[in-house]
């Protein structure tokens, strides 16, 4: 019976020991601290005034004369965003070296479909903000239902935010493509148009 009570006591004592000992200061202490970058990604549309445009041909002034399409064009809206983009693993083992990009796509509703006119719409180059902004696809883009790339290769930047901030939007627009004079009617016809701000490849 005395053997036992000893032998627990003894373990007891140890224990108390050790936790004394890990216990103990010294003249030096750290800790960690961590430092977090969120994840951004915002897209906004600034104009003047509101972002719904209006487009139109010039109606004739001369008896016999047709509505003009040629100049039908609009350069108000301008596009603003953040992006703080993230490290992808490369599965190599080069882990640092590749990071994610994003991009801006566009389209139309379905009401495209009856819209009187094609519409295309093009972005200028970004000369305000910092970081990485995203490069403009040369030409512009004739609006459909599905997304088209409009601005690629966005990586951590900002455009600062609205009017004469970020890409400046322009749209034109030409008679439809197939379409008749006889089919036109007064009036207006309205289409929305989306931009989505989203993953892409590989920086």
């Amino acid at each position: 019976m005395k053997k036992t009570l000893l032998s627990v006591l003894s373990i007891m004592l140890v224990g108390t020991i050790s936790q004394t000992a890990l216990a103990q200061d010294t003249d030096e202490a750290g800790h960690n601290v961590g430092f977090v970058i969120p994840e951004v990604a915002l897209l906004d549309l600034e104009r003047t005034g509101g972002v719904d445009i209006s487009l139109s041909p010039d109606a004739p002034t001369e008896a016999g004369d047709a509505l003009d399409f040629s100049s039908i064009t609009n350069d108000e809206v301008w596009l603003n965003y953040s992006s703080i983009v993230g490290e992808l693993d490369d599965g190599l083992g080069l882990g640092g070296l590749l990071t994610s990009s994003r991009k801006v796509t566009v389209k139309a509703s379905a009401a495209l479909a009856t819209f009187p006119a094609d519409l295309k719409v093009s972005a200028g180059l970004c000369t305000t903000g910092d970081g990485q902004v995203g490069i403009p696809v040369v030409g512009g883009v004739t609006l459909s239902l599905l997304d088209q790339d409009l601005i690629t290769g966005i990586g951590s930047a900002y455009t600062e935010d609205g009017v004469d901030k970020g890409h400046q939007l322009t749209y034109t627009a030409t008679q439809k493509t197939g379409s008749t004079y006889a089919a036109l009617r007064y009036g207006t016809e309205t289409v929305v148009v989306t931009y989505t701000l989203s993953d892409d490849t590989i920086l």
